[in-house]
């Protein structure tokens, strides 16, 4: 499958860049294992996008039909009219940001463009149930909103979260031009930052979340299994969110592990010590008595 990325960082991750820099080399040939949870926000975007529910889930359908609820009142808010001739709408096309004019250096997806005149908006859905951080604090739709000030020569952009899972529901936040340009030298530096072979790991919940080194990177190991050590008999309650932290890292690290277990034997591999399961035997039910009766015998 090409990279449309082409190998470079993305505005999705530029929060996680900021927080550990050395992530992005790390991450870089590392196998991307796509959650259930991932599959459905890419199901319900593509349905927000074409407006098609063919094969959605209700909840999926639900899901979709409230982010574009939401997207609308963003756009009456923000003062946007998707019907007026010179609004333009763009809807999931991957910009770049460039050094010097020539270097392409990162890129982003939008989900939703609308521009008109010199102001833009910039929407981002987000269909799981992690809080994100509000639209003024989130690094990524301020990285996006450099990317469409950049490409399409506009002097303000309004960006905004969709989030239907969290109340309530949605953030808006706008760049004037001064905010844009001190976004821009944030994001270089962060860039800056995470192409330097000698960056060091920081790791943590948030970061190592969606970070594919987490299977090889010895810093998330050590920092996920130091929780084992704590004494448990004398737990002050003091430490106990640090330690909280460092559980959601150690199961975010164990499971990816295991993952890259399976994914060998998957591929027709071996892990010494270690072999699949048999498959057991599954039966479905067309009615609750049928249930009722299987269970019975």
């Amino acid at each position: 499958m090409t990279d449309e990325r082409k190998g470079l960082p993305s505005a999705s991750e530029t929060e996680r860049l900021e927080l550990c820099p050395a992530s992005f080399l790390r991450s870089k040939n590392q196998p991307d294992t796509s959650s259930e949870i991932a599959q459905t926000g890419t199901r319900i975007h593509e349905a927000v996008e074409t407006g098609k529910r063919d094969g959605l889930t209700p909840s999926e359908e639900r899901l979709a039909d409230d982010c574009a609820r939401l997207a609308g009142v963003i756009l009456d808010e923000c003062e946007f009219d998707p019907d007026d001739e010179a609004t333009e709408v763009i809807k999931e096309v991957r910009l770049w940001l460039y050094s010097f004019g020539v270097e392409n250096i990162m890129s982003g997806k939008p989900d939703l463009v609308v521009i008109n005149g010199d102001r833009a908006l910039v929407i981002d859905y987000k269909t799981g149930y992690l809080e994100t951080l509000e639209a003024s604090k989130n690094l990524q739709l301020r990285t996006l909103a450099v990317m469409v000030a950049v490409n399409h020569d506009v002097e303000e952009v309004n960006v905004a979260i969709v989030q239907p899972n969290i109340k309530p529901g949605y953030s808006v936040a706008c760049y004037t031009k001064p905010d844009i340009d001190r976004a821009r030298r944030q994001v270089i530096k962060i860039l800056n930052d995470a192409n330097d072979e000698n960056a060091l790991a920081n790791p943590g919940e948030k970061q190592c979340r969606y970070c594919k080194a987490k299977p090889v990177c010895k810093e998330a190991q050590e920092a996920s299994f130091s929780v084992i050590e704590a004494d448990t008999t004398t737990l002050d309650v003091v430490r106990l969110p640090e330690l909280l932290e460092k559980c959601d890292l150690a199961d975010r690290v164990i499971k990816s592990i295991r993952d890259a277990a399976l994914n060998i034997v998957k591929d027709g591999g071996t892990v010494d010590g270690w072999e699949m399961p048999e498959a057991g035997q599954s039966r479905s039910f067309v009615s609750t008595h049928a249930v009722f009766n299987a269970l019975g015998d």
